[in-house]
């Protein structure tokens, strides 16, 4: 073991490195350079998220960092394109590419950059760029930490070889308790770690919910029936469409769905339940989630139905709607928790629940708006996790 990277770690991923940087990149020739350690910008302090979906918590929490210290200067990063591109849009921050986690690059990227803070979001464990940083006197903390129902098996079969490589992190900002007491498991020192929520919920938290107006209009532009009860299928993932067919025949008559699948290119050729009869209508666009939620009255939130974790339920809440959650809400745990304990969210294990819950709303509309009234407030009571993830790294001595 070298600097706490386990030797057959370092062994592999430097012999992988030729086909294992280009990885995903697409042939961005700029991500492949910094991917090798070479041309990154220079930073006093690094924040760096996996994708899309995490990379939605880095601009609230840039934001509360250039208030306290605008004089630092920060670059974010991203290991797919596409959040890249999301993080490009969130601010004026530098992105490029993470380095390709092999000891040699990223102790090149280390120095490159110049940096003396690194911000790794959620569960983005890298021993060799964390090593290289450790070992150049970088401060390292991990935001929004987390490790999901699914992922932790495994990272407890490794806790062995992570735990000495942890134990010298600065601080962790977990998202929950769970995930807190998951991250000592690992190997950090349990007064390094505390419960400061998640990043990703302040904007939503920002967000103002449509008038009566915007709503019309947005059901305009979609060309839906504005007079009618909207139900929309948010994120939908392979497998949950068998949910809808099955509930499809225990609604009320003349219930309403606008299903916006998370990857909409798989369905143009599928088969697609409730299109035929319109019963349902498929968005299949890019884009057009934000649109769908708008225009609509409840949500069933994709991604819980079926064994994928869950997409954040807040999106839909922030908005006024209430939801409806399947079972598997392991990566979403906060949000999910604190909108079913307000009565802002029901839970449902099959599709007969769920048809019934769907029918509570659509043929109840009072009960409907006092959910939405009580999603609204959940949502906005989850804003703040920037602040006290800040708070907390400041208590740990990061900026010492």
């Amino acid at each position: 073991m070298r600097d706490g990277v386990p030797g057959w770690y370092g062994a592999l991923t430097t012999l992988l490195e030729p086909l294992g940087a280009r990885w995903g990149q697409r042939g961005d020739a700029a991500a492949l350079r910094a991917r090798r350690g070479f041309d990154l910008p220079r930073a006093d302090a690094w924040i760096h998220a996996a994708s899309v979906g995490e990379a939605s918590g880095v601009a609230p929490l840039v934001a509360e960092w250039r208030r306290r210290r605008p004089q630092e200067r920060l670059v974010a990063s991203a290991m797919t394109p596409g959040g890249r591109a999301a993080l490009s849009r969130a601010g004026d921050v530098p992105v490029t590419a993470p380095p390709y986690d092999a000891p040699a690059t990223a102790r090149r990227a280390v120095r490159a950059s110049g940096l003396r803070r690194l911000v790794l979001l959620e569960t983005e464990i890298w021993p060799a760029w964390i090593a290289a940083a450790l070992t150049e006197g970088v401060r390292v903390a991990v935001v929004n930490a987390r490790l999901s129902d699914r992922s932790w098996p495994r990272y407890r079969r490794l806790a062995g070889a992570l735990a000495p490589l942890l134990a010298r992190l600065t601080a962790v900002a977990a998202q929950t308790e769970t995930d807190a007491e998951r991250w000592r498991q690992l190997g950090v020192p349990a007064e390094r770690v505390r419960v400061t929520g998640n990043t990703k919920n302040e904007a939503l938290a920002a967000v103002e919910p449509p008038s009566a107006a915007e709503k019309a209009e947005a059901r305009r532009r979609l060309e839906l029936d504005e007079g009618r009860v909207w139900c929309v299928w948010a994120s939908l993932r392979p497998g949950e469409e068998q949910w809808l067919r099955q509930a499809l025949p225990l609604v009320p008559p003349g219930t309403q769905f606008l299903v916006v699948p998370r990857h909409p290119d798989r369905w143009r050729k599928a088969y697609r339940p409730g299109e035929s009869r319109r019963e349902a209508r498929w968005l299949l666009s890019l884009g057009v989630l934000p649109e769908a939620l708008r225009a609509s009255d409840f949500a069933v939130m994709g991604g819980t139905l079926e064994r994928f974790g869950g997409h954040n339920p807040v999106e839909p809440a922030a908005l006024g709607l209430p939801v409806i959650l399947g079972p598997s809400t392991e990566n979403v745990r906060e949000g999910a928790h604190a909108l079913i304990d307000a009565g802002a969210a029901r839970r449902v294990s099959n599709a007969v629940e769920l048809a019934q819950a769907i029918g509570a709303w659509v043929c109840h509309a009072e009960e409907r708006r006092e959910a939405g009234l009580a999603a609204r407030r959940v949502a906005a009571s989850l804003a703040g996790a920037s602040v006290r993830a800040l708070d907390w790294l400041e208590a740990r001595g990061f900026w010492a």
